[in-house]
């Protein structure tokens, strides 16, 4: 499974194996399942399935040295306009997804590479009126 992964030295299932002796905490970075940079989209389908055996794997693993769960990394410069809307094809239901297998995980975003007030209110809002509301990766809750 962890050949998926286009950083496998970093895949968070092994890390936090190696972690676990220590206080350390590992983020789970999904959009890492996605080769390449910018990432390529597999597919929802094939994305939700791997997402799923991801957090299969983080429950099986029995180690709660897990900090949260990052649905992408820098979307703006990472999600292609052909790959459809980002929020109703990746953002909501991988969202649900983690809440239904794991519900009490965190779930970290939006992940931009730098501020901006726009962008932060489009995210919030979308997930205040989609119900899926989150930690913020700028330490602030909708």
């Amino acid at each position: 499974m962890w050949q998926w992964f286009q950083q496998l030295f970093g895949a968070a299932i092994p890390v936090s194996s190696r972690l676990a002796a220590t206080t350390g905490q590992v983020m789970i970075r999904l959009a890492d399942l996605c080769p390449n940079w910018p990432y390529t989209w597999p597919g929802q389908t094939k994305w939700l399935a791997q997402v799923k055996a991801v957090i299969e794997d983080k429950i099986a693993s029995g180690r709660t040295n897990y900090y949260g769960y990052e649905i992408w990394n820098e979307r703006h410069g990472t999600w292609a306009e052909s790959n459809g809307d980002f929020y109703t094809l990746c953002w909501k239901p991988t969202y649900d997804l983690i809440r239904s297998l794991d519900p009490d995980a965190k779930i970290i975003g939006p992940s931009d590479s730098y501020y901006r007030s726009d962008r932060l209110k489009e995210f919030l809002t979308y997930c205040k009126n989609n119900d899926c509301c989150l930690i913020l990766s700028a330490g602030m809750n909708c």
